[in-house]
C-alpha cells in the first residue's frame, strides 16, 4: 500500500496496438473524499509513463490506485 507496482503485460496478440489512454484514480490520503469545497479531489486523471514496446506493455502504478490503460488500433489523433 505504500510502494508503486511495476506492471508488465505481453500484448503481442493484439498486433498494431498503441496506448490510447491511461487513467489513474489515486490519492495519497486513503480517506480522501470529494466535498463541496473540493469536488474534484478524487477523480480519474491522466496517467503517465505507460509504454508499449515490441508488444510488451509496462507501467508503474501508484500505490492503492485504480488504473485503466486502453489500447487502440486506430491512428493517434
Amino acid at each position: 500500500t505504500t510502494q508503486p507496482l511495476q506492471v508488465t503485460a505481453d500484448v503481442r496478440g493484439f498486433a498494431g496496438r498503441r496506448i490510447a489512454e491511461h487513467l489513474v484514480l489515486a490519492d495519497e490520503d486513503l480517506a480522501a473524499t470529494n466535498t463541496e469545497a473540493f469536488p474534484d479531489r478524487v477523480t480519474a486523471r491522466p496517467g503517465r509513463g505507460a509504454t508499449l514496446d515490441g508488444g510488451v506493455l509496462t507501467s508503474e502504478l501508484p500505490p492503492v490506485s485504480w488504473n485503466v490503460i486502453r489500447l487502440s488500433t486506430s491512428p493517434a489523433p
